[in-house]
């Protein structure tokens, strides 16, 4: 007997021609390119010759002050640089499926309004004026669907890629770290109300809100990020987000005293891999040579502050995610962390959790 194909599978499919479809075909990879390709996407970008030199000099840029520079003296027109990075996060996509919703000519289109601009004013528009960055697929972006869950493993392999030079993700649970861990990117996962986006505060089923924040290559482009969006007063718009400007200089290392740095090894729930840990050891090493004060952090006290999480982020018993995979009848990812109802909270007990102070 012929088993009925789940009706989530033909609109996944339907999804990915879609896709395809959007990749310019002189941006295709080969056949030959696809099924040979090593496990680095990086070494396959740079000779799958789809990118010109200057595109790949371009793309592997870190600091993304130095892209701002470039556009702002016109060496570079913004649609050039938004070229660039749309061919190299369309070979990252057929690499590493990292994208969902592909936009590249909306992209090109604006680049080249900002580049008229740019010549007919002699002005910028915003800190990142032409410079093309990328999002999770968790924010409203205007006229391309929007995904309801999942984590900013897209995210964290486009950055990786050097498909963008900064990626904005959201964590709740680890989305913003762990991915960037994975790719070597820096990141920050702030303090809830830090960075705004009306999905920390207005989906109620979060009792753990999750955040936004920066992904990127370079210490320096998070760092900008975070500068350049606090610097606009994002609480203006946002009565929910902190009226805290950033303090560069609690950003910036002091010249006339060593540092104090605390270190967590293993906190008893997440354990490094071995080459984690060694790099954490060498690491250490080389900052207390340097004259620093490295502390082993004690974590016994995160124990009821994990317990706490637990309990809250499973509070729900799972209706959520039941409900939203329900729509078009798709299963739970495996392994995904889901609340079952021994975990619901009634609102009394909900209430409790919200007010607690560990």
């Amino acid at each position: 007997m012929a088993i009925a194909t789940p009706q989530w599978k033909p609109q996944v499919l339907q999804k990915r021609r879609t896709q395809h479809d959007l990749i310019p075909s002189s941006w295709h990879l080969s056949e030959t390119a696809l099924t040979t390709a090593p496990l680095s996407s990086i070494e396959t970008i740079r000779t799958s010759n789809i990118l010109t030199k200057d595109e790949l000099a371009w793309t592997e840029t870190t600091d993304i002050r130095h892209l701002v520079t470039l556009i702002a003296t016109r060496q570079v027109t913004s649609e050039q640089l938004t070229t660039a990075f749309c061919k190299r996060a369309a070979v990252a996509q057929q690499l590493t499926k990292c994208l969902t919703e592909i936009i590249f000519d909306k992209a090109l289109a604006r680049a080249k309004q900002l580049d008229e601009h740019l010549a007919r004013t002699g002005a910028v528009v915003g800190p990142l004026h032409g410079v093309p960055v990328s999002v999770k697929d968790r924010f409203d972006v205007e006229g391309v669907d929007t995904t309801v869950g999942g984590s900013s493993g897209g995210e964290g392999a486009l950055v990786g890629s050097g498909g963008s030079i900064l990626g904005i993700g959201t964590d709740i649970g680890g989305s913003i770290r762990v991915p960037s861990g994975l790719q070597g990117l820096y990141s920050i996962s702030p303090t809830t109300g830090r960075v705004p986006w009306d999905c920390s505060f207005l989906h109620q089923h979060y009792l753990v809100p999750p955040v936004a924040g920066p992904m990127a290559s370079s210490l320096a482009t998070a760092e900008y990020f975070m500068e350049r969006l606090l610097a606009s007063a994002p609480w203006n718009v946002d009565p929910h987000a902190t009226p805290i400007p950033w303090r560069t200089e609690l950003a910036t290392p002091p010249t006339d005293r060593k540092l104090r740095l605390g270190v967590v090894f293993d906190d008893g729930i997440v354990k490094p891999q071995p080459p984690v840990a060694r790099a954490m050891r060498e690491t250490v090493q080389a900052l207390r040579a340097a004259g620093h004060e490295v502390i082993e952090w004690d974590t016994s006290l995160h124990v009821p502050a994990t317990e706490m999480w637990n309990k809250a982020i499973l509070g729900d018993g799972g209706s959520h995610c039941r409900k939203l995979c329900e729509i078009i009848d798709e299963p739970l990812i495996e392994g995904m962390v889901v609340g079952t109802e021994k975990d619901m909270l009634s609102l009394d007990e909900r209430e409790k959790v919200r007010t607690t102070t560990i």
